[in-house]
């Protein structure tokens, strides 16, 4: 399994990143639990996101996450579909203190995260929409 982490710019202010994990496996056969993109390439991707730090402390940061088509058997029958997570936050940080607005899964999108199939395929959801407010003190 491969794995990239990569901030493409950076600075005080401004922060673009991405990761994405790859895996292999054998030719012809999709593992369980993993996404392929051809017969023997797997990936996830995520979070790319887009982070702004304002000199006034405000903050905010939106994200997108994603997984490809994911298997739950070995027949590769029972799957979740390509789909994508949109998540944001915007705060006002202090010097060890931030107040931050966040929204998890935006457009409440419904995927798998688990799954089996036994006589009759099961599966757990992902989290829906939330969202709140968070406070953070670092001491």
């Amino acid at each position: 399994m491969k794995a990239l982490d990569q901030n493409f710019y950076s600075s005080k202010t401004l922060l673009l990143n991405a990761a994405i994990i790859a895996s292999a496996t054998k030719e012809g056969c999709a593992a369980i639990l993993v996404s392929p993109i051809s017969s023997i390439i797997s990936v996830a991707i995520g979070p790319v996101g887009l982070q702004y730090r304002s000199p006034n402390s405000f903050f905010g940061r939106v994200g997108v996450q994603g997984t490809g088509e994911t298997f739950f058997d070995e027949e590769n029958e029972f799957k979740q579909s390509v789909y994508a997570v949109v998540n944001a936050r915007l705060g006002y940080e202090l010097d060890n203190t931030g107040i931050y607005f966040f929204a998890n899964n935006i457009f409440d999108d419904e995927y798998l995260t688990q799954g089996a199939a036994f006589l009759d395929p099961i599966g757990q959801y992902g989290t829906p929409a939330t969202f709140g407010v968070q406070v953070n003190s670092r001491f």
